[in-house]
């Protein structure tokens, strides 16, 4: 449906001091049309606004202004970008943590600080699991946490490797002739039959197939 000059009026006048739901009843637009046609007039919402939008959001009676507004990605909660200081709006949507950040200094961020979440889930944007650091810091923080996840990880392989040593004692080893396996896949009956047949996945067969190779080779 095409804006009248007086919904395009009342837009530029409303569109900074209404909050996504009043501008939804008020207009009776779809939020895409509305913010569509804010884009092409090159209006944008007040950094006030922008807030009073989330803490509504956050307000489970309120949940279509989170639903429309905003978006998860990559475990981020992102939401419809602001007005900077300079009158330029940021991108399409930022990261609530880093509004959240902005919100608690009473400033926006300069260039090369990064907002951490101390617990490192990215949707929990409570100041209290926030801390802000420089680009190096947090690069170097989470190069420890790498190296010593892999450390971990490859501590318990090798623990996993010595107690399964014996491979009869895995709690999901199934004993398998593999000998009378290979002459049935001779006679005609398939791979993926078999394996079907003995409970076992393709994977495992290969495995024993290629052992019991090595083995009467050595013999």
């Amino acid at each position: 449906m095409k804006w009248t000059e007086k919904e395009t009026s009342d837009l530029i006048k409303l569109y900074s001091k209404l909050t996504n739901k009043e501008l939804l009843t008020y207009f009776n637009r779809t939020r895409e049309s509305i913010s569509h046609k804010a884009s092409r007039l090159e209006i944008y919402k007040t950094q006030k606004i922008e807030f009073k939008n989330r803490s509504m959001a956050n307000n489970k009676g309120n949940l279509v202004n989170w639903e429309n507004g905003n978006k998860i990605k990559g475990g981020y909660i992102l939401t419809i970008g602001r007005l900077r200081s300079k009158g330029k709006r940021r991108s399409s949507y930022t990261g609530e943590h880093i509004l959240v950040m902005e919100n608690h200094l009473g400033r926006e961020l300069k260039k090369g600080e990064i907002v951490h979440h101390l617990n490192n889930n990215r949707s929990d944007n409570g100041i209290e699991n926030l801390e802000l650091m420089t680009q190096s810091q947090h690069a170097s923080l989470h190069n420890k946490e790498r190296i010593w996840l892999k450390k971990s990880k490859d501590k318990l392989s090798e623990k996993c490797k010595e107690r399964y040593k014996d491979e009869t004692k895995h709690p999901r080893y199934i004993p398998i002739d593999i000998e009378t396996l290979m002459e049935e896949n001779k006679n005609g009956k398939s791979t993926k039959k078999i394996c079907e047949e003995n409970n076992i996945s393709r994977s495992a067969y290969y495995d024993k197939k290629r052992k019991w190779l090595e083995l009467t080779q050595l013999i």
